[in-house]
């Protein structure tokens, strides 16, 4: 006897059942129907019009699926999909919410990473951790600029300090402005922490009093994602 292959319909059906419960129906009403825009193999939506959101929706959730298949091919991630959904309401409601995520993200970039997060947690059948349900909450009003000055942020301009791996851009760095409000998206976002003042001398009786960052525990995690998805985010290539 054959092995069934699973399609989305069967995933959003396993989601609804695996969270009919008060709490789990909250999330079900928007994340069960964000399934349904895309069918078995290529993201393609079901039964599409001429509506643009339609179209952004599906474009969005072909590149989730782009991460998530990464490596292997769709219908074997989809197989592993399904059973990791119905292992547990847990694992269905970290699901349902990241379809939820997908379909309100602000950057596609950010789709391919939640395909990313997902597909390491399908292979090994895994729960997502803390951080990265941080991660993730904080990928769906991201913009491109962030995730490229995230990165460039942590590789070029962190430094550690006794009080933690602190945020120090060059003098007079030109792109201030820019890098500035990326750590303001992460401080927001819970990805970064701010400090007001150092008490540190800056010269005659002088003390530092201004704002500093620094990296919090989900940084790293968010890093490691934005490396991977580097590889097959190139969309517009």
């Amino acid at each position: 006897m054959m092995n069934k292959n699973y399609d989305f319909d069967d995933i959003r059906k396993a989601i609804s059942d695996k969270i009919d419960t008060p709490t789990g129906k909250l999330i079900r009403s928007g994340a069960v129907g964000a399934v349904g825009i895309v069918n078995q193999i290529a993201g393609v939506a079901a039964g599409i019009g001429d509506s643009i959101v339609e179209q952004w929706n599906t474009f969005k959730f072909s590149l989730l699926l782009n991460g998530l298949s990464t490596g292997l091919n769709v219908e074997k991630r989809l197989n592993q999909l399904y059973n990791f959904v119905t292992d547990s309401s847990e694992k269905a409601i970290h699901v349902a919410n990241l379809f939820k995520q997908t379909v309100n993200a602000e950057c596609p970039k950010a789709c391919v990473i939640y395909g990313l997060i997902l597909a390491d947690h399908v292979e090994k059948n895994t729960a997502f951790t803390h951080d990265e349900m941080i991660v993730c909450k904080a990928l769906a009003n991201a913009t491109d600029y962030d995730l490229e000055n995230f990165k460039t942020i942590m590789e070029k301009y962190t430094q550690p300090r006794s009080s933690g791996d602190r945020v120090v851009f060059p003098e007079g760095f030109s792109e201030i402005e820019s890098y500035a409000t990326t750590c303001d998206w992460a401080v927001f976002n819970r990805i970064f922490f701010s400090r007001m003042g150092e008490w540190e001398k800056l010269g005659e009786g002088t003390l530092d009093i201004s704002t500093h960052y620094y990296t919090g525990n989900p940084a790293p995690v968010l890093l490691e994602y934005i490396k991977k998805a580097r590889q097959v985010w190139n969309y517009g290539s």
